[in-house]
């Protein structure tokens, strides 16, 4: 079971809404932008298009999170980036969190991931 978070073109991240999908699908992240992108190119007149935002998953109806742990003892510089580095620790993803804004997976494949738990 997983949760996609959509949201319609050109609104803001916080206006997504949750649509909770209950299907066996080896990656949820992929068939949920094929979803889009199909419902995308089937569009009515009176209906916007839709955009990805994440997907949460879901196992044993306990969504799966992220535990991130820093990983450096001090803040990183390098040139003008000022940042911290951290790794999750039931599935090894790493990030970076720049200043006090949200940590960002370190690859763009991962964004909006939910933890797949114990892969590591």
């Amino acid at each position: 079971m997983f949760t996609l978070w959509s949201k319609n073109v050109g609104d803001p991240c916080d206006a997504a809404w949750p649509e909770d999908y209950n299907k066996d699908v080896d990656d949820p992240v992929e068939w949920c932008k094929e979803m889009l992108e199909h419902f995308n190119s089937t569009l009515r007149r009176h209906e916007r298009p839709r955009q990805f935002v994440r997907v949460e998953i879901k196992r044993n109806n306990k969504l799966l999170r992220h535990e991130w742990h820093k990983t450096n003892l001090v803040t990183l510089i390098k040139g003008r980036d000022v940042y911290d580095t951290y790794q999750c620790e039931r599935c090894g993803m790493t990030a970076k969190r720049f200043g006090v804004g949200a940590i960002t997976p370190d690859s763009k494949r991962d964004w909006g991931k939910s933890c797949k738990g114990a892969n590591r």
